[in-house]
């Protein structure tokens, strides 16, 4: 199995699982905009959980909401946004979990198929003298950045799991 396939595997296991949406979701999203339209720039974690907690584990849902906090706030209360713990630390984490596999997809792409490079040569009466090759993906994925990142991935994935 490439390396790839088994971290899309992985990644899978933790972003397929789809939360089923009933007929009336976009009803339910439109009177949450209107509640935290209400709320404004004074809205607090507590209340923000109260309108979106139908919409945890719907990423691309919280993603926009928290977007719609965010701009709702004031610039110089901007920062508030942090200590939505309630509201926003499993999305947190999700999105953490989701950049990291995005890393460590983009550190394996390129890894076992890159050439061999010239680490120590000379030149000598046009002939070059070569001593050492450095295997081509150091340069670019060192595979002890695959590990680092593969335990980033297992401290941030929850316990359930």
């Amino acid at each position: 199995m490439k390396t790839n396939e088994i971290i899309e595997t992985e990644k899978n296991k933790y972003f397929k699982k789809m939360k089923q949406k009933s007929a009336d979701y976009d009803m339910k999203i439109s009177n949450a905009l209107k509640f935290l339209e209400i709320e404004g720039e004074t809205i607090t974690d507590e209340k923000a959980f109260l309108i979106l907690k139908d919409f945890m584990g719907d990423d691309e849902t919280i993603h926009l909401f928290k977007n719609v906090i965010e701009k709702q706030l004031t610039p110089m209360n901007a920062y508030r946004i942090n200590s939505f713990k309630k509201t926003f630390s499993k999305f947190n984490e999700r999105e953490a979990l989701l950049n990291t596999f995005g890393e460590l997809e983009s550190t394996a792409k390129d890894l076992f198929i890159r050439p061999l490079t010239k680490q120590n040569s000379s030149i000598l009466r046009d002939q070059e003298f070569v001593s050492k090759y450095m295997a081509g993906y150091a340069d670019i994925a060192d595979p002890l950045a695959l590990v680092n990142l593969a335990e980033i991935v297992e401290n941030l994935v929850p316990e359930d799991n």
